[in-house]
């Protein structure tokens, strides 16, 4: 029996080899599958070829299960540079890729100032009382 994450994919070979184009919905359905089942590798060069093959920008709720999935993983590294280069190229990530990154540099001990410069990628969040007491938590474990 064929996975989520492998049909959403072989969807997207379907439609490339019967030369139609991607929509922002099966790429964004491929992302979250491949990012919910540990494949963030998948997810990421999903992530990364859309926009130069396909001219998608992914949505939001679709970078954030890159993201979300690379956390998962342990691959918190894999999971900044993909927040970094979805901001570079003009995208918003969700909420819950800013909560889980934040929540991954408190865990890590990033310094403050690398704290801060993560928060002022973001846009705002919903919560912003939870962020206030991430980096107030970051701080004292530094002290």
């Amino acid at each position: 029996s064929v996975s989520g994450w492998e049909a959403a994919l072989a969807l997207l070979r379907e439609m490339t080899e019967e030369r139609l184009a991607w929509d922002v919905v099966a790429l964004g359905a491929a992302i979250a599958a491949c990012g919910r089942a540990g494949r963030w590798a998948w997810a990421l060069w999903l992530l990364g070829r859309a926009p130069s093959a396909h001219g998608l920008v992914p949505s939001g709720a679709a970078a954030g299960a890159a993201v979300l999935g690379c956390l998962e993983a342990g691959e918190w590294q894999q999971a900044l540079q993909a927040f970094a280069d979805i901001l570079a190229r003009g995208g918003v990530p969700d909420a819950a890729s800013h909560s889980g990154l934040l929540l991954e540099a408190e865990q890590r001990g990033l310094l403050p100032c690398e704290v801060g410069l993560l928060l002022r990628a973001l846009p705002p969040l919903p919560e912003p009382l939870s962020v206030l007491a991430a980096c107030a938590a970051a701080q004292r474990s530094l002290a």
